[in-house]
């Protein structure tokens, strides 16, 4: 129980401030809007997988990467069996994304949790009660994932 505790500070400090990062680089406009980078507009499952949003943009698929390794790390120094610590590592990447989009509105000043509505968050299209239609996804998944860790 201990080592869970230490997890979710440590898990949710580094979600706190890789939003921080976010928001410095991003400021009022969100999901990249005018970053001087790429943006592609994806297609069928792809278009899918990623929310159906107006864009996918250079700037997000490097974020992406750079955290997908950032969470991999670990793999170097660590003696665990090789798929249960993936299904730990990918559970909780996604558990991070949603956390970290979240703090993105909850610490940017422009934005708020009073702004956190489909009516001012353009780029989260679907949103199911009050929350984007990603995290429902994203969520439950991540932690099946790492239940399933726990158990393997």
């Amino acid at each position: 129980m201990n080592w869970w505790i230490g997890f979710l500070i440590y898990f949710f400090g580094w979600a706190i401030a890789y939003s921080k990062i976010e928001i410095a680089i991003e400021g009022a406009f969100g999901f990249g809007e005018k970053l001087p980078c790429k943006k592609w507009k994806p297609r069928g499952i792809l278009n899918k997988i990623l929310g159906e949003r107006p864009y996918f943009s250079e700037y997000h698929l490097w974020m992406i990467i750079f955290l997908f390794l950032t969470f991999h790390f670990p793999l170097w120094f660590t003696s665990w069996e090789l798929w249960r610590l993936e299904l730990f590592l990918v559970g909780t990447f996604f558990i991070f994304l949603i956390a970290e989009d979240f703090f993105w509105f909850a610490l940017n000043p422009n934005y708020g949790l009073k702004k956190f509505k489909p009516e001012f968050v353009w780029w989260h299209p679907k949103w199911i009660w009050k929350l984007p239609d990603i995290y429902y996804y994203l969520l439950p998944l991540g932690m099946a994932l790492i239940c399933l860790s726990q158990v393997i």
